[in-house]
This record gives structure tokens, sequence and C-alpha cells, in this order.
């Protein structure tokens, strides 16, 4: 599905007891919306699977691949932001 509006495809993954909609940004990025607020996929991933050594000097994740499409916790590290 495509939203014109906001020039972004959007995915949905039906769950068995709701619908979660998976939104992706032109460069591919996805994110979610949690009580209204957009939450980045990559983001929720490395913060619940990922240790951050240091969190005030990792604060960005990096896909290893270089697919930001590919949100697998062993995709993604934590880095200095640029």
């Amino acid at each position: 599905m495509f939203n014109f509006k906001k020039n972004e495809i959007m995915k949905s993954k039906k769950t068995k007891d709701n619908e979660v909609f998976i939104y992706e940004e032109a460069n591919g990025r996805q994110y979610v919306i949690i009580g209204g607020e957009k939450a980045y996929v990559d983001l929720l991933v490395a913060e619940t699977f990922l240790a951050n050594p240091a969190p005030e000097v990792y604060t960005e994740v990096e896909h290893i691949d270089g697919d930001i499409s590919n949100n697998a916790a062993d995709n993604l590290r934590w880095i200095k932001k640029q």
C-alpha cells in the first residue's frame, strides 16, 4: 500500500489479535507509530536485543550489510553519531 499524502510505502503485518502497520520512508527506513509517535524499527530492535556498552557515546544504529530495511538484530550495531 502506498501513502501518497506522506509519499511513502506502507506495509502491514497482521498478527493474531490486531494489525500493525509498518511504514517505510522513501529511503527504505522502516518505522511504526506507537502512542502517536514515530518509532524506528531498527532502534527498537537494537534497544531490545543489543547491549549498548556506552549509551551516551553510541547513539545511532548501523546496518552492517548496508540494507536499512534489514532490521535483524545480527545485522545491527551501535555506533557514534556521525
